[in-house]
């Protein structure tokens, strides 16, 4: 369907806490992944980006394993 939003639909921490087993290698790899990512494009902005509260509770998951980073309040641009 075009245009499908996705639900985001915890943080990861709640789903930590709701989980009664491990997280399966091949998501917690991609989530991993997609932190990377995120984190790569705010530290190449001009000035660059810092996020300095780097937590399961600040990221958000949607119904399909994407990530989403949340709670910016602190983040500071690195002169």
């Amino acid at each position: 369907m075009a245009g499908a939003r996705e639900r985001v639909r915890t943080d990861l921490e709640q789903r930590m806490h709701e989980s009664m087993a491990p997280f399966d290698e091949k998501s917690v790899i991609g989530w991993a992944i997609q932190c990377c990512d995120v984190l790569s494009y705010l530290h190449h902005q001009k000035p660059p980006i810092i996020f300095r509260d780097m937590k399961p509770a600040n990221l958000m998951l949607t119904d399909f394993g994407k990530i989403y980073l949340v709670d910016f309040g602190i983040a500071r641009f690195f002169n």
